[in-house]
Order: structure tokens, then C-alpha cells, then sequence
């Protein structure tokens, strides 16, 4: 009976145990964050990494990690192998890229992200060649702990209407919005920090197809990504496209860049020395439009909204 008694009370023990566990009440989950706005022209949020301040600038186009200058990543010391998080080792590794055909492998780690008291585990991707003239590095909205995110460049007007742009995030290249065009589809990316709309050959040869297109100007040399430059031309289209509510008339074009089974269309000057022509082989179609500020500059606000992963544009009527 003694040792019945010691089982018995031993179990009793464990429930009472069990459900006073269960009875205690958890703790509540972090109230909702208001809308986060900032300006247009300087869009930069605080936040710390591994414990120490920095700066981000909101890109919409930005990647689906956080890109860090050289100087932050020395002085936050994010190349030190001894360091950790919660005593745990620190995931590291190199992000092998292709920026047309120029190949770039970029270190990255996982660290700990703070913003707005919301902490989080981010993947940082530091490269040699990325310099932000008021920020420390470059951040997605999607990354950001507020739902809805604003880019406000000035009040609304009666003359302006919002355009709702459905998007999706891409694994590699952050926030993207499928766009088709007749019997093909291009990914939208909004990248106001740009100062002209920019393609990729691929998607250059579907806009030129859909709007009656021709290639018309000399080379030039611009920047894509990483410190990385890249030929490009303008295209002018006979037939102005709509792409997300603006109206879109020329663009640039990267050359030989990811065009696929595409062919550019024709020039408009084939016999001016400044031409560039002939096969230079081809690689996997990635057709991407980035939307500059030629394009955006007259809206008064993006916003983000993370619970329906889509852009909201206020924007004048597009003429």
C-alpha cells in the first residue's frame, strides 16, 4: 500500500504540475505596428546588426537580403569568425552572381537584424563595390516588421489615382511583379532610386515587340549592381506601353544581358559607327523591368503592404 500511496501522490503531483502549466497564461504577442512613412527622397530607416547601428535605405527593388557597404561591414566587425549569436556559430558563406557577364561572388552571414524593437535572423550580403551616399547599406520593404510601408513624395490631388500592383517574393531578386504583355510576361520592379527605367534584353526585346520598339542612341556604361557596369542603349517605342498605371515611351536596355532565346530589335541607325551588333552567345531569359524615377517621379506615394504582398501607386492619370 506504501509504495501504491508514493505512485498515486507522485502522479497527482505531476498533474497539478501539468496543469498548472497549462493554465498559465502566455504572453501576449507584440501589438501591430502602425504604417511606417518615410520620405521618398530620403528614405532610410534605423536599425541595429549584431548589435550596433546602422542606416538602411527602403528600396523597393532591392534584393531579398540586406545589401552593407564595405565601411559598415568593417565596423561592425561582420567578417570576425569568433563571433556568435546566442552562442550558436553564425551561418557564412558566399553568394555566387552574375551581373550580365560579369561573375562576382559576394560573402554574406546571417545575423540578427533589430528594427523598430522587432528582432530578426537576415541574411547580409556584403560586397566590395556598394556605396549609399546617406545610408550604411540597402534593405526590401518586405523585410521591414511595419505592414504597410509609405514612399511619400507629396500629398495627393484630385488629378491622381491608385494603381494596385499584385506582387510576389522572389528568393533572389526580392519583390517582383509579373507584368504581361500580350502572350508574354516580364518581372516589374519599382526602383525609384534610379534615374531611368532600365531592362534587361530580354525584356527589352518584349516591350520593343509590344510597343513597336527600335534601339536608337550610342552605348553607354551603367551601373547595375555591386559596383557592376553594363552597356546599354535606349529603345524608343512607336507605341507607348501602360505598365502599372504609367506610360512608358523609352527605356534603357542592357546588351548581350540575359536575353535568352531574344533577339533586340533593329536599329534605327544601322550605319552609325557606334553600333554594337553581332552573336555574343546567350544566357538563361531573365526578363526584368526596372521602373526609374523617369517614370515615377511624378507620383506622390508607393506604398508597400506586406498582408496583401502588393504596391499600392498614387500617380497622376497616365496621359
Amino acid at each position: 500500500m506504501g509504495v501504491r500511496r508514493c505512485r498515486f501522490a507522485a502522479l497527482l503531483l505531476i498533474g497539478l504540475v501539468l496543469v498548472t502549466a497549462a493554465s498559465k497564461p502566455l504572453p501576449p504577442p507584440p501589438a501591430p505596428l502602425p504604417p511606417l512613412t518615410l520620405d521618398a527622397a530620403h528614405p532610410i530607416v534605423d536599425a541595429t546588426i549584431a548589435g550596433m547601428a546602422v542606416r538602411l535605405r527602403v528600396d523597393p527593388s532591392a534584393d531579398s537580403f540586406i545589401i552593407l557597404a564595405p565601411e559598415a561591414t568593417a565596423r561592425l566587425q561582420l567578417g570576425d569568425p569568433v563571433r556568435t549569436i546566442a552562442g550558436q556559430p553564425i551561418r557564412r558563406g558566399t553568394l555566387p552572381t552574375k551581373v550580365g557577364r560579369v561573375e562576382i561572388e559576394n560573402p554574406y552571414s546571417w545575423e540578427e537584424v533589430v528594427i523598430a524593437g522587432r528582432p530578426a535572423i537576415i541574411r547580409i550580403v556584403m560586397p566590395a563595390n556598394a556605396h549609399y551616399a546617406e545610408a550604411d547599406g540597402s534593405i526590401s520593404p518586405g523585410w521591414l516588421p511595419q505592414p504597410q510601408v509609405r514612399l511619400l513624395r507629396r500629398p495627393g490631388t484630385t488629378n491622381d489615382v491608385w494603381t494596385i500592383v499584385p506582387s510576389r517574393r522572389d528568393a533572389q531578386d526580392g519583390i517582383v511583379s509579373d507584368i504581361r504583355l500580350g502572350k508574354n510576361e516580364i518581372m516589374l520592379q519599382f526602383a525609384p532610386d534610379r534615374a531611368v527605367t532600365i531592362a534587361t534584353a530580354s525584356a527589352g526585346s518584349i516591350l520593343a515587340e509590344a510597343g513597336d520598339g527600335l534601339l536608337t542612341g550610342p552605348v553607354e556604361q551603367v551601373q547595375i549592381m555591386y559596383g557592376v557596369a553594363r552597356p546599354v542603349r535606349r529603345i524608343a517605342l512607336a507605341q507607348p506601353i501602360i505598365v502599372a498605371g504609367r506610360r512608358l515611351q523609352q527605356f534603357q536596355v542592357r546588351l548581350f544581358d540575359w536575353s535568352g532565346k531574344r533577339n533586340l530589335p533593329i536599329d534605327n541607325d544601322p550605319d552609325a559607327d557606334f553600333n554594337v551588333t553581332g552573336e555574343r552567345g546567350r544566357q538563361r531569359g531573365l526578363a526584368m523591368l526596372h521602373l526609374g524615377a523617369d517614370v515615377l517621379e511624378d507620383c506622390a506615394e508607393i506604398d508597400w503592404d506586406a498582408a496583401t504582398q502588393s504596391f499600392a501607386l498614387l500617380c497622376p492619370t497616365a496621359p
